[in-house]
């Protein structure tokens, strides 16, 4: 009986050796990413298989495990590091560190060729090297050491996320595919998206970006370059906007006079004036009929520098077209307004009644508008059927107007006033 009972036993353990090392055979040891890790820790991951029952393997010094992957996250699991490093082998498509913090310092994803997604944020990573990953789709490494970040073999990535880094520059051009882009609360001081086409949202605040070009950027829904270094900013090619976060800026003006869908505004700390603010509100999208009403904040709170300026304004001009004049820092709505100018559509700028006219040719014009007279003009300002300004030259008998979309426009000039059809 003794013999018989060592015989099954002997045949079960058999049974299960060799069934685990069939399991271990399974794995595809030639594919696999490395961390470095600290000793004696609890590391979290979380995985996603090419296919349904994958086997993966982890590896930490002497500890082994071997798990079973689907097509689809396995929920984030501890696996305790017994050496520095900890190697995940096998066909995993998406990979997922995230929040690990001081126990993961260095990853290397160049043995995963298929990686499709990489999410390792909340970590201390000093250096990331993805250019042995021509299939990934998705990086988010924010919130970690990153001083440079090379992305240019990555050609199908959609969603970049490399916010709360120490990057001073972030080339993109390479990255087509882009719809999502977040390089907040970095270092950068200039940035293309000219070749980003598809983007949707683009993040870009705590910089030191001085200009920034999003005219080819004509599917945004959301921008948000708050505070950097810029002094201008255009968009007007950015007809699916939304929402539009530029506070803390230097910009001295802005026209939504194109920006039907926008529905949120924060552009408080910048360089408005009372009349620069009265444009951007006759230049808002009308939300009446039933639209969500849009919220507008130019100014931080009530004891801000320029809440004089704010309330030298007319904001019935806002609230005609359906839109909340708030504070930004509490939500709670600007009152007490003394400014009374009234917006005017159809020819543009009210104050054009019993102003001289003056000559200017050609019109309608397609590039260059001529001003008749021989000497320079002093002040040449052109003003969109919003009353919003959009082109301005000084001591000139000519102005650029190539860039300007076809209309009416109301051309002033040291105190004389006609009106052009631009081509």
């Amino acid at each position: 009986m003794k013999r018989e009972l060592k015989t099954i036993l002997i045949a079960f353990g058999t049974i299960l050796w060799s069934a685990s090392s069939v399991w271990a055979q399974d794995v595809n040891m030639s594919r696999y990413i490395t961390l470095k890790v600290k000793k004696g820790t609890n590391i979290k991951l979380d995985l996603w298989a090419d296919a349904a029952g994958t086997t993966i393997k982890i590896v930490s010094g002497s500890n082994e495990q071997t798990v079973k992957v689907d097509s689809a996250w396995t929920h984030s699991r501890n696996y305790v590091a017994e050496a520095g490093t900890m190697t995940i082998y096998g066909n995993v498509l998406r990979f997922n560190c995230c929040d690990n913090n001081a126990n993961v310092t260095e990853l290397n994803a160049s043995h995963n060729a298929q990686l499709q997604g990489l999410f390792c944020s909340n970590n201390t990573i000093t250096s990331i090297d993805v250019s042995k990953n021509p299939e990934l789709l998705w990086l988010y490494c924010h919130e970690n050491s990153l001083a440079t970040l090379d992305v240019s073999h990555s050609t199908k990535l959609k969603g970049l996320r490399c916010y709360q880094n120490t990057l001073t520059s972030l080339d993109v051009s390479h990255n087509e595919q882009l719809t999502e882009l977040d390089c907040s609360e970095n270092k950068i001081s200039s940035l293309d998206v000219s070749k980003n086409t598809l983007l949707t949202k683009l993040f870009c605040l705590k910089n030191a970006i001085t200009t920034l070009d999003v005219s080819k950027n004509t599917q945004l829904t959301i921008l948000d370059c708050g505070k950097n270094n810029l002094t201008s900013l255009d968009v007007s090619k950015n007809t699916s906007l939304e929402e539009l976060y530029c506070f803390g800026n230097s910009i001295a003006t802005l026209d939504f006079s194109r920006n039907a869908s926008l529905k949120s505004v924060s552009c408080y700390n910048n360089k408005f004036t009372a009349k620069v603010l009265d444009d951007i509100y006759c230049s808002l999208p009308d939300r009446k009929g039933g639209e969500e009403t849009g919220i507008i904040n130019p100014v931080l709170n009530a004891s801000s520098p320029d809440n004089s300026i704010v309330l030298a304004t007319n904001g019935k001009n806002a609230t005609a077209r359906n839109w909340q004049i708030q504070y930004y820092e509490d939500d709670t709505d600007v009152t007490g307004f003394t400014g009374t100018h009234q917006c005017v559509g159809g020819t543009g700028i009210d104050e054009t009644k019993d102003l001289p006219a003056f000559s200017i040719y050609p019109n309608p014009v397609k590039d260059i508008l001529n001003i008749a007279p021989d000497k320079p003009v002093h002040s040449i300002h052109i003003y969109n059927t919003y009353g919003t300004e959009v082109a301005h030259a000084t001591d000139a008998t000519s102005i650029d107007v190539s860039h300007l979309s076809a209309g009416v426009y109301m051309v002033h000039a040291d105190g004389k006033v006609t009106r052009i059809i631009k081509e």
